[in-house]
Formats: C-alpha cells, sequence, structure tokens
C-alpha cells in the first residue's frame, strides 16, 4: 500500500507540475495580449477609418494572424502529419504578420496538442525550454520526424498508381515530391511516367518529357482527348500524331482519319509494337476481321477456304 501511495503522490505532483507550466505559459500569452491591444488602441486613435472586427479583441489566435485572415492548424505529432510542412506553413504565416522571434515559440506552443503539447510540458518540467524558434524548430523536427523519413517518402512514391482520376494521382505526386531531398528532375519524369496507366504512361514515354512539367502537361492533355473522344463517340489514336503535342482540335472524324490504309507515319513495326491493325491502325482487332476492310478484298486464306469448301 506505501509503495501506491507513493507512486499516487508522485503522479499528483507530476499533474500538478504540469498544470502550473500550462498556467505560466497562459500568463505570458495574456501578457503579450495585453501588449497587443494596446498597439490596437493607439493604431485605432491615429487611423479613425480604420475598423478591426470584435473577435480580433477576443481571440489571441485571430487577433495574432489577422492580417492575412488565417488560422494556424493544430499539430498534434501524429503519424498522419507531417511536421516540417507544418512549420513552413506557420512561418510564413508568422512572416507575414511580422511575428518577432521572441514571440513565435509562444503562438507555436499554443497550437500544439496531444503528444506534442506532452513532449513541451516534459521540456518544461526539464527546465529545457527552447531559448529560440530556431531551436525549438530543431528539436521539434528531430523528436517528430522520423530518422528514416526520405526513404520512407521514397518508398511511398515507389508504391504510388494511378488507379482512376488522372488529377486525383497528379496531386499526390506532387504532395510527395514536394517533400523530398535531393531528388533530380529526371528521375522524378521516371518515377511519375512510370505511375501513369499503360495507356497514358505509354503515350507520355513517347514524348520524351525532360521535366515533371512537361511530363504532366502531356498526361493532361492526352486524358483530355480521350475524354473528349469518348464523349463525341471518336476513335482516336494518338500515336498516328506527328506533332510534339497532341492539340485538343485535332480530332477528326473516323472515316476522315482513315480513309486511306497505310497512307499514315505509322509502320508495321509500330503496329506490332502498339498492337494496332495492319489495315486502319486501330487497336482492338486484326487486319482479316477489320471492320473498315471493304468487303470485297479477301485474304488468299478465306478464297483458299472457300474453294475447299466447294
Amino acid at each position: 500500500m506505501s509503495t501506491e501511495g507513493a507512486n499516487l503522490e508522485n503522479l499528483l505532483e507530476r499533474v500538478i507540475q504540469m498544470n502550473m507550466i500550462i498556467i505560466e505559459e497562459m500568463h505570458e500569452q495574456r501578457k503579450q495580449i495585453t501588449e497587443q491591444q494596446v498597439l490596437i488602441s493607439s493604431q485605432l486613435s491615429t487611423h479613425s477609418s480604420t475598423t478591426v472586427p470584435a473577435e480580433a479583441l477576443t481571440d489571441p489566435l485571430s487577433r495574432s494572424f489577422n492580417k492575412i485572415n488565417v488560422k494556424p492548424k493544430e499539430y498534434n505529432g501524429t503519424n498522419e502529419e507531417n511536421v516540417v510542412t507544418w512549420l513552413i506553413a506557420l512561418e510564413e504565416i508568422m512572416a507575414n504578420r511580422l511575428i518577432h522571434d521572441d514571440d513565435r515559440i509562444s503562438l507555436a506552443v499554443s497550437l500544439l496538442g496531444g503528444t506534442a503539447l506532452q513532449w513541451f510540458v516534459n521540456l518544461k518540467l526539464k527546465n529545457q525550454r527552447p531559448s529560440s524558434w530556431n531551436e525549438f524548430k530543431e528539436q521539434l523536427r528531430s523528436q517528430f520526424q522520423p530518422v528514416d523519413f526520405q526513404e520512407h517518402l521514397r518508398q511511398k512514391l515507389l508504391q504510388l498508381k494511378q488507379k482512376h482520376i488522372l488529377q486525383d494521382y497528379i496531386q499526390a505526386f506532387r504532395n510527395i515530391v514536394g517533400q523530398i531531398h535531393n531528388m533530380d528532375e529526371l528521375t522524378q519524369v521516371i518515377f511519375f511516367v512510370n505511375s501513369l496507366s499503360s495507356n497514358t504512361g505509354l503515350y507520355v514515354r513517347s514524348k520524351h518529357p525532360q521535366t515533371v512539367e512537361e511530363a504532366i502537361r502531356e498526361a493532361t492533355t492526352y486524358d483530355n482527348v480521350m475524354a473528349i473522344g469518348k464523349a463525341n463517340n471518336f476513335t482516336y489514336n494518338p500515336f498516328l500524331e506527328t506533332s510534339s503535342t497532341v492539340e485538343l482540335n485535332s480530332i477528326k472524324t473516323h472515316q476522315q482519319r482513315y480513309s486511306t490504309p497505310f497512307n499514315s507515319v505509322t509502320t508495321k513495326a509500330d503496329c506490332l509494337k502498339f498492337g494496332l491493325c495492319f489495315y486502319c491502325k486501330e487497336p482492338g482487332h486484326r487486319a482479316l476481321k477489320c471492320p473498315e476492310r471493304p468487303q470485297q478484298q479477301q485474304s488468299p486464306a478465306s478464297s483458299y477456304q472457300k474453294n475447299e469448301q466447294r
């Protein structure tokens, strides 16, 4: 029983210390709020035309960030959150609001929750509170960013595949690549093209893009053209285009495009490579059963079969 009592006392003492730390942080924030209220009042007295919303005087976060009217997100230290992007977004807001380094730690702490807040409380209990904003960022990153974070991002990029909507894939790709360090442009292009759907990737690869933006443009153009063709019942084969980029106005009717067979830049080798019909250059069938082939033209095999039947 004595051991349990001692443990309970230690737990209560720790809770009291945590509460005192939180109260101390609240007092510091209240002091800053009072100073900002005095500053706002002085600005109102000199600029009578300037109006400040009432809520800006009551909500410290709204008042601190009212210049761009954005309230930063909280950071709880979960696996789903990215501490690096959170810090970057927070710094952008602070820089826009011209917040000094002395006040940045207190504002950042007011946005912490869950495991992240517990981490800061533990630092306060050990009298290890960061003395500068850079020190705070470094300690926060080292605590919540995994050591193999870059390796994890590359593995995540390797597993990324276009499933249905192209724009969803592009957004996911940009989100991952934007966090990866020291990946050259051509490697990014290879990752992007290899994870596209088979037809889209085949087309983009044939255009030999040198940058990710070029690859995204080619993939988007191909996707738009195919969608328009499907909506208008056009059969479109982009591999017959000679231009470097498929234009949306290049879609022609089926009869206009294939009125003269074997009269395009597509060779028999291309037909074998992409599974196209030798006669009309369309996928999905062979020249022997091509629907565009005149009925009077028959292959030697079919004529031989008829003679045998006679």
